[in-house]
This record gives structure tokens, sequence and C-alpha cells, in this order.
């Protein structure tokens, strides 16, 4: 199951949503005095998204600095609280319709569910963009290296909405956790045509040092 503890943890992955959508993020998050233990957090975001799924080509990247503090919750999970600035530059069609700094805050759990359970909700608001994403995933280990689960995760814009049903299989090594999620996207938009549906895959790894 995964491993609690050190002071960096790292977080990485790339979705590909059908074959005209393609997303990047990492995130490095940095607690002062451990990452067990309750106190600071500090963490540098940035993502980035190509999309051609509409009629339009998308384009858009973020980067952003947020602080706050994490919580005990219980005897085996965490609840943290972030905010701090960010900037968002988006271009459709080669035009730039987003390029201003504004706020990033979001709120998270992370913990483990019994013997063999590990679960994680989490969601965010980025105010330039006025973009909400939410995502939570559950994974029960069969062992303690390997493990599978429901993934579901939101992304609600002004003009857009996106809602993602997974399946999500990660593989332990030692502080290090590798995860694949297979399933099916449904995006929604004012453009032609509203909706579309394609199948994803994401691929994530997740590590503290």
């Amino acid at each position: 199951m995964p491993a609690l503890g050190q002071s960096f943890e790292f977080i990485g992955g790339v979705r590909q949503i059908g074959s005209n959508d393609t997303q990047g993020y990492g995130t490095l998050t940095y607690g002062p005095g451990g990452l067990e233990a309750d106190g600071v957090r500090l963490r540098v975001t940035g993502t980035g998204s190509n999309s051609h799924m509409f009629t339009t080509r998308v384009r858009q990247r973020s980067m952003a600095l947020t602080g706050g503090y994490s919580w005990r919750a219980g005897d085996a999970g965490s609840f943290a609280l972030m905010a701090g600035p960010t900037y968002v530059r988006r271009t459709e069609g080669g035009v730039s319709t987003i390029d201003e700094v504004g706020i990033l805050a979001s709120a998270e759990y992370a913990g483990f569910v019994g013997e063999r359970g590990f679960a994680v909700a989490y969601a965010e608001y980025s105010s330039p963009d006025r973009a909400l994403f939410a995502r939570a995933f559950y994974s029960h280990y069969t062992t303690d290296q390997f493990g599978i689960g429901p993934d579901i995760s939101y992304l609600s814009e002004p003009d857009f909405s996106r809602l993602n049903l997974g399946v999500r299989a990660s593989y332990v090594v030692g502080a290090t956790v590798l995860s694949a999620t297979v399933g099916h996207a449904t995006t929604k938009n004012d453009l032609d045509p509203p909706t579309n549906r394609s199948p994803f895959l994401e691929l994530q790894v997740a590590t503290r040092y």
C-alpha cells in the first residue's frame, strides 16, 4: 500500500482523451516538518493541455504557487487547505482568450480505509478560467503492492464541462506509486457538436522522498 512519510511529494501524469485531447500535469509539495505531521505545506503546480475535440483548437498552460496547512484526520488520513496565485494562458484557434493572474484554492483528503483501502478526494477552483475541478478515487489493495478501484473526476467552466469515469490500477514500489486509469469521458460544450464521448487513458506517478 502507499507509503506515508518524507518531506517532499511529486505527482505527475499525462491523460489522453480520444485522439485529439492531451493533458499533462505535475505538482511538487513540500512539508517542512514532514508530510506525515500536521504543518505548513508549500506547492508548485504546472499544467498543460492541447485539445482539438471540437471545431477549434484550444491550448492552455498554467502555473501556480500555493501554500496552506495540513491536519491529521483520524489515525490514518490527512486533510489540507491550500491557496495562492496562479497564472493561466489560453488560446483558441491561435487567439488569446485568457492571459491573467488569479487565485487557485484547493481542499484535499488522503488516507487509508481499513486494512486494504486507500482513498483520495480533491477539489480546486481557479479564478482566471473560472474552473472548478474535483476528483476522488479509491484503491483496494489485493496485495501490499497492487490496488484497483473506481476513479471519478469532474471539470466545470462557464461554457464547458467534462465528466470522467474510470477504473484505476496502482502498483507500489517502495515510496513510489505507479498508476494507470482507463475509462470514459463525456465532454459538453456550447460549440458544435455539443457533446463528445471518448475513451481515455491516464498514466501517473506519485513519489515521496
